[in-house]
């Protein structure tokens, strides 16, 4: 079928959705960030060597813009990111990393404005039970 057999037979009401829909997806990326909001592209940690940057990623609000057909920028904002490097090390508490630190945290900025975050992280030594022991209490019988 030619395209041009394809646009009459196409219903005129769709046609013009399918134009409006195009239209609105181009609008719908911004192409410079917002004054003083830098675009955040990625989030990258270093020295987690027990815990996946992914995993670590997972467990933390601030995300970075994800790929290139995304059509929502998110932005980095310095005070969640404070917020973030507590549940960091929340989650490596939880793993028994009971001394991990975030040891330097870079903003590495581009001249678009776009903001790449680098983690440094020191894990310590994890904590692990290696024997448990329980012991039953004594009663005392009041049998007199």
């Amino acid at each position: 079928m030619s395209a041009r057999a394809m646009r009459s037979s196409l219903d005129p009401n769709l046609r013009a959705a399918i134009v409006l829909c195009a239209i609105l997806a181009g609008c719908a990326t911004p192409s410079t960030p917002f004054e003083g909001r830098p675009v955040l592209v990625a989030i990258d940690f270093a020295g987690n060597h027990s815990i996946k940057s992914g995993e670590l990623r997972d467990h933390i609000a601030s995300q970075p813009t994800s790929g290139f057909f995304s059509k929502t920028a998110r932005y980095y904002d310095p005070d969640l990111f404070e917020i973030d490097k507590k549940r960091i090390i929340r989650w490596y508490n939880e793993k028994g990393f009971y001394e991990a630190k975030i040891t330097d945290m870079r903003e590495e900025r581009d001249d678009k404005g776009r903001v790449r975050l680098v983690t440094t992280i020191d894990e310590a030594r994890a904590t692990r039970s290696t024997r448990t022991t329980t012991r039953r209490a004594r009663t005392s019988s009041s049998a007199e």
